[in-house]
């Protein structure tokens, strides 16, 4: 058992951390009030009393790397902003319109809303996301090839070469990570499979929590120019409002 004692700061960094699945160094700093710097020294000192691991960007649980949770425990992460940020998504859902939809538990929280429109059309590879669809009577095409049981959704070539078949009014999707750089992933087979989805569509509506902010990831989705709408639980940092008002993005705050 650790020796180490936390203030009364360090214990709200883990309740966040607690709460969130993953937290990053630019929102803790936000949050706190406080220099990046020093959330890089709180960090270190909570990670020697084992309450957190810190990762590239930020910090997670020390049994909870987000990167490589299954796609039951990532449901339960940040449950409440997933809501609020899939009802403002919702009224960008209209009849007859056709969607590409990834298979991340952000995008997969606005299911509720799209069996509201009962004339629509989706194209996804989430495995999850196309039964609760198909079930609610929504025309439905899932992508083909191999299952990955961690994300519930299906993946390689053979899913790529089904959606390349496909051009699509809308492409909502979430994200890893996001920097000044755009939207990025943690593994190339992922991000291979959201690029097609955006280049094969029109309309492309980014969902992210603020958690994930100030976070560069392996490989890159998109630029930010190439999105038109970013949602988010709460609003960004000044830096990153700039940049989308520059890349002519509409930033929906979510309550």
């Amino acid at each position: 058992m650790s020796s180490v004692v936390l203030d009364d700061r360090q214990k709200k960094i883990v309740a966040l951390v607690k709460k969130h699945g993953f937290v990053s160094i630019e929102d803790l700093a936000e949050r706190l009030s406080i220099a990046k710097g020093v959330v890089r020294r709180e960090l270190a000192i909570i990670e020697k009393a084992g309450e957190i691991v810190r990762m590239r960007g930020g910090a997670a649980l020390p049994t909870d790397d987000v990167g490589d949770l299954g796609a039951s425990e990532r449901r339960q992460i940040n449950g409440d902003a997933k809501l609020a940020m899939a009802k403002a998504a919702g009224k960008h859902i209209i009849d007859e319109g056709t969607y590409f939809l990834d298979s991340s538990t952000t995008v997969e929280a606005l299911i509720p809303y799209l069996k509201k429109r009962k004339a629509i059309t989706v194209v996804t590879n989430s495995v999850y996301a196309a039964g609760m669809l198909a079930e609610a009577g929504i025309k439905t095409y899932l992508a083909g090839g191999l299952v990955n049981g961690d994300i519930t959704a299906t993946v390689g070539y053979d899913a790529i070469d089904y959606l390349e078949g496909f051009y699509c009014d809308t492409f909502i999707f979430s994200c890893r990570g996001i920097s000044l750089d755009g939207p990025g992933e943690s593994n190339a087979e992922t991000q291979r499979i959201k690029r097609m989805m955006l280049e094969h569509s029109s309309n492309h509506i980014l969902v992210v929590d603020s958690a994930k902010f100030g976070i560069s990831m392996l490989t890159t989705i998109c630029e930010l120019d190439e999105i038109d709408v970013v949602i988010t639980n709460e609003k960004p940092a000044d830096a990153y409002r700039k940049a989308f008002e520059a890349a002519g993005i509409e930033l929906v705050v979510a309550k």
